[in-house]
């Protein structure tokens, strides 16, 4: 295996690149943040895989998260852990979230 360190930049890139998602900017930035985080927290690698992250996240309007997830009340202030209980969500920009499909 050969595995190279990415930029953000060159993180961004691969993602809006991917055909199959048409992730926009601040979605893949996000992504970009999270396993970040991710890498940071646990001291583990995390090894970019475009079919994984296409697999598991949804990039969605704050209706369609409300629908996909029943929740009667989003509210976009409060940040994650009230939503975490029916689904991980990552607020993108006003409007727009990422949600990870179980």
């Amino acid at each position: 295996m050969i595995a190279i360190e990415l930029s953000e930049s060159q993180w961004i890139g691969l993602l809006q690149g991917d055909e199959y998602a048409k992730w926009s900017y601040d979605a893949a930035a996000a992504l970009y943040d999270y396993y970040e985080n991710y890498a940071d927290e646990t001291g583990n690698p995390y090894f970019l895989d475009l079919v994984e992250i296409r697999s598991e996240w949804v990039e969605l309007s704050e209706n369609e998260a409300r629908e996909a997830c029943n929740i009667s009340h989003w509210n976009t202030e409060i940040g994650l852990e009230e939503h975490e209980e029916v689904a991980a969500v990552i607020m993108v920009s006003k409007g727009r979230c990422l949600i990870r499909q179980w």
